[in-house]
């Protein structure tokens, strides 16, 4: 039988920066605030990258959001629960130019506009909502409106298996 030797030992945490704590501790990696920082000239950049069109939609949304949250929840930054909760409540109102329900390529750029705006905030990586539990909703939404392999063909088509499960959607892989 083995046993272990119990040894008197202290946890010290190790502030942002510390070099001393990754001297302690080699291979520790300390980021700065200059890690996760966009210059404005990046902020541009990205907002440049953005088609006119696609701009206008999110626009649209943030809209939108910011008209949904006013007075109860923040838009900016949007905790992942606050995006879940109005993309359920976006499934469930027609939209008022069609009558119709949204569609699911709608409710995901909808997503992607309330990410964007975090960015384009400099909100940091780590406080933007996880768009995971939205995008199932969306899914979901999807499969309800009988559409479940959508333009692309079946849902595993396009997926990339790097470690993640499950796999990653690869964006923008589609073919015509």
């Amino acid at each position: 039988m083995n046993e272990l030797e119990t040894i008197d030992a202290e946890l010290l945490p190790v502030a942002q920066g510390d070099l001393q704590g990754e001297a302690r501790n080699p291979g520790l990696t300390v980021h700065t605030a200059a890690d996760y920082e966009l210059s404005q000239e990046t902020l541009e950049a990205l907002k440049a990258a953005i088609p006119p069109e696609t701009y206008r939609k999110y626009d649209f949304w943030l809209r939108r959001a910011a008209g949904w949250c006013a007075g109860r929840r923040s838009v900016v930054p949007m905790t992942t629960e606050t995006l879940t909760e109005w993309i359920r409540v976006t499934i469930d109102t027609p939209s008022e130019k069609t009558g119709e329900p949204y569609g699911a390529s709608a409710l995901g750029q909808a997503v992607a506009a309330i990410l964007a705006a975090h960015t384009w905030s400099r909100i940091p990586v780590e406080q933007h909502p996880d768009p995971r539990p939205a995008r199932l909703l969306i899914k979901a939404h999807k499969k309800r409106q009988g559409d479940p392999d959508g333009p692309s063909g079946p849902p595993d088509r396009h997926l990339v298996h790097l470690g993640h499960d499950p796999p990653l959607r690869v964006l923008g892989s589609r073919t015509a």
